[in-house]
């Protein structure tokens, strides 16, 4: 159901409310998901899982100022579909390798209207985001060897492709650029080692990198954020980085 948003409706100006409207309208979800699992001792692998999934998703935005006439409304649909494709092969009883695949497409569209709520004149109004695609590709194998009781090591390598095509309209907002398209990849990867000394005490370590690319949330947005900043978008934004390293011990007392 619609609800409103607290901190808009708590904006004053000149001693009374900015806003006679500022809500969420009804959220529209549905959800689709089918998976195949499947044993098989081949050469290839020991189990496999396929995953299928369908989204389709639509929310929107409501506001309209104190004394105001015109409603404005905004509103997103996303189609998300997704196919990822696990394997696991268990190469002796302490060497078990895993690798697979998946490819996502997201797919936004964005509107925005106008309704005089007096006279009941509609008109286009401009969106909160750009029509646009979304996708991302990835490949990845990961090996998990335990060298005896108290050793394990496992690492893992990923590779990632994403691309994004983005078209904003020129009607309302005089931006410099009509469009943005940013394509890029990058290789990720993991190392981790435990070490089990005795039956009480355990140490780990791991080493990783990490890659996070842009949505069209991030690329593409025009919205005021807090008063007195506006978000404006960005075709030049690019992929962030992380490089992690961390270190646990762990003792049992007493049982």
């Amino acid at each position: 159901s619609p609800y409103g948003r607290y901190d808009r409706h708590n904006r004053t100006r000149n001693g009374l409310p900015r806003h006679a409207e500022w809500n969420y309208g009804p959220q529209v979800w549905m959800m689709n998901h089918l998976q195949i699992e499947h044993s098989g001792n081949n050469a290839f692998y020991d189990q496999m899982n396929i995953s299928l999934a369908y989204q389709n998703f639509e929310e929107s935005r409501i506001d309209r100022a104190f004394q105001g006439d015109v409603r404005s409304t905004q509103t997103e649909q996303v189609a998300a579909s997704s196919i990822n494709l696990n394997f696991v092969r268990f190469l002796s009883k302490k060497n078990t390798l895993s690798y697979g695949a998946e490819y996502v497409l997201n797919e936004v569209s964005s509107t925005g209207e106008e309704l005089n709520i007096t006279t009941g004149e509609q008109q286009v109004a401009a969106a909160r985001y750009p029509q646009a695609n979304w996708n991302t590709f990835g490949a990845f194998v990961n090996s998990q060897h335990r060298f005896n009781e108290k050793y394990l090591m496992q690492g893992g390598l990923r590779f990632t492709q994403y691309g994004i095509d983005a078209t904003f309209n020129p009607e309302f907002y005089d931006l410099p650029f009509t469009s943005a398209n940013s394509s890029n990849s990058a290789f990720t990867a993991n190392l981790g080692m435990v070490f089990r000394p005795s039956s009480s005490w355990v140490m780990s370590m791991n080493l990783s990198s990490a890659f996070r690319a842009p949505n069209v949330d991030d690329i593409g947005k025009v919205f005021d954020s807090e008063p007195g900043a506006v978000t404006v978008p960005n075709p030049d934004l690019e992929a962030e980085t992380a490089y992690t390293a961390d270190f646990s011990l762990g003792k049992v007392f007493n049982e």
